[in-house]
């Protein structure tokens, strides 16, 4: 668990310095120091991502919330309202490291990620997934509002771009209903046990 913590800060660091200088200070990860500010209920305003299978799920993809909630100090769980065609609910459970504010989380052992500076009111997700052999990177971008500006969403873009990532693939059509949040979870990952120096309120580097 230690490498994978390792290896999303190094990630991270390879991330934001493969990014142009014009854009060092448009995608960088942002320091949350109260994980409180994370949690509770987003919608899903723009995706990005440059896997061809999640590209193609997106296709029927209509719109999404999530609630984040805590379960201990360094793990949190995603329950998510999915429409594609119909209506799917999934939960998550991630494992979350505190790295002097910096907050990663990891999940399944195969994907990881971290919180991106963005928009106020707004939450930022950069994710990275192993699948086999390929390495998928996602940009999901949520709001506690369905109601966004569009000069956020703008920003969303350049962000997008400056990481050389395909233009998103999704935007929220704010016209569509939302799935109910009463629904049977599909439950795709389980928690792992945290070591003592994993604790989400540590302040280690």
């Amino acid at each position: 668990m230690a490498f994978i913590h390792l290896s999303v800060v190094f990630s991270l660091m390879a991330l934001c310095s493969s990014a142009p200088l014009e854009c060092n200070d448009t995608v960088k990860p942002i320091a949350i120091w109260n994980p409180n500010e994370v949690f509770g209920k987003w919608f899903i305003i723009a995706a990005s991502n440059d896997y061809k299978p999640y590209i193609d799920m997106f296709k029927t993809f209509r719109n999404s919330w999530m609630d984040l909630q805590p379960v201990s100090d360094s793990n949190f769980t995603m329950k998510q309202g999915m429409l594609f065609e119909k209506c799917i609910w999934t939960t998550e459970y991630f494992t979350m490291t505190n790295h002097s504010g910096f907050l990663t989380y990891t999940m399944r052992n195969n994907t990881f990620g971290t919180f991106m500076a963005t928009c106020p009111n707004c939450l930022l997700m950069s994710f990275t997934s192993l699948d086999g052999s390929n390495v998928a990177k996602s940009f999901y971008i949520f709001a506690r509002s369905r109601k966004f500006e569009a000069s956020d969403l703008e920003k969303f873009k350049q962000q997008v771009e400056c990481l050389g990532l395909p233009p998103p693939v999704f935007i929220d059509n704010q016209e569509t209903e939302l799935c109910p949040e009463e629904g049977t979870s599909v439950i795709t990952s389980h928690p792992e046990p945290a070591k003592p120096d994993e604790d989400l309120k540590s302040k280690s580097t």
